[in-house]
């Protein structure tokens, strides 16, 4: 009996001693905190930020013209703000880059019409307009009629 008390009196000491050490709370700076408020508060530049890269730099996929520019005006930003090791740093092998200069899609009969449409990113440009047969697909309706929309799009020249 006297050995079994001993040995779980060894055994939970180390329990006792983390759940003490748990229990002691952390030593809040309210001078810091409140330093760091004003700073998010009466300082912030999330505005010029957000306002430099969303209405200036604009939509930056990943390996386009704009994610380079954006990264440049980000280090440039960040060195004006202080810091004093801000530099780029290259990343794996992405593959190509893409952009999109031009698009433009209207309907030439039985009326003509603007369509608004958006590419695939990284879908290939032309050279020249495509003329072809407009191929109606509901969402969600597509499954049944595949074969007769591949035979649309290759009658179509897609």
């Amino acid at each position: 009996m006297k050995f079994a008390t001993r040995r779980l009196l060894v055994c939970s000491l180390p329990f006792l001693s983390v759940l003490a050490f748990a229990q002691t709370q952390e030593k809040v700076d309210l001078d810091m905190v409140t330093k760091i408020r004003y700073e998010g508060f009466r300082n912030s530049k999330i505005k010029e930020i957000a306002e430099g890269l969303i209405e200036n730099i604009g939509p930056r996929l990943t390996g386009s013209p704009n994610m380079k520019r954006a990264n440049e005006w980000t280090r440039d930003q960040l060195t004006k703000f202080g810091l004093v090791n801000a530099h780029l740093e290259a990343w794996g092998p992405f593959g190509r880059g893409w952009w999109n200069e031009y698009v433009n899609v209207r309907m030439l009969s039985p009326d003509t019409q603007t369509v608004i449409a958006y590419p695939k990113a990284w879908t290939p440009g032309t050279d020249e307009a495509h003329c072809g047969t407009a191929i109606r697909a509901l969402h969600g309706k597509v499954v049944g009629r595949r074969r007769e929309l591949r035979t649309a799009k290759r009658e179509a020249g897609v």
